[in-house]
């Protein structure tokens, strides 16, 4: 799971807002912690923000889309704001981001609660890793311009 999150970065956190609906937007900034912990920076995330405020509770996605694999994970979302000490120790994880860094407003923390392996179906009827990755690599490549 963690070699997934390295790769792959953009997970697709869902969230629920203040009416009950369900809210999902992808994000490209995570990073793990450790085991039970993930972090993602807010560059522009007004309404993942505001539904974690009302609800703090999430569930992000992440698949590699050539090996049809990837997981996802429950937790509870805790927001550390521009002028908190511990966004000030959790934003050196993003130095490899310097264009990026002075956009960030808040930092999101995510102690995990549950996560779980996901994998395409084609996996139950015979269809080798090697095999996704090669068909999905060819398709991915017949789309680009």
């Amino acid at each position: 799971m963690k070699q997934i999150v390295k790769e792959q970065k953009l997970g697709f956190v869902a969230t629920v807002d203040a009416n009950g609906r369900p809210s999902v937007s992808p994000k490209g900034t995570f990073f793990v912690l450790d085991d039970e912990q993930l972090i993602f920076a807010d560059l522009r995330s007004p309404q993942t923000i505001k539904n974690l405020k009302n609800k703090p509770w999430l569930e992000v996605n992440f698949v590699d889309q050539f090996s049809r694999k990837g997981f996802r994970a429950k937790g509870r979302a805790e927001i550390f704001e521009r002028s908190s000490s511990e966004f000030d120790k959790l934003i050196t994880i993003f130095d490899e981001w310097p264009e990026f860094k002075d956009m960030i407003k808040n930092i999101i923390k995510v102690q995990i609660t549950s996560a779980k392996i996901v994998a395409s179906p084609d996996y139950e009827i015979g269809v080798s890793e090697s095999e996704l990755r090669a068909e999905y690599l060819e398709y991915f490549k017949s789309i680009q311009p």
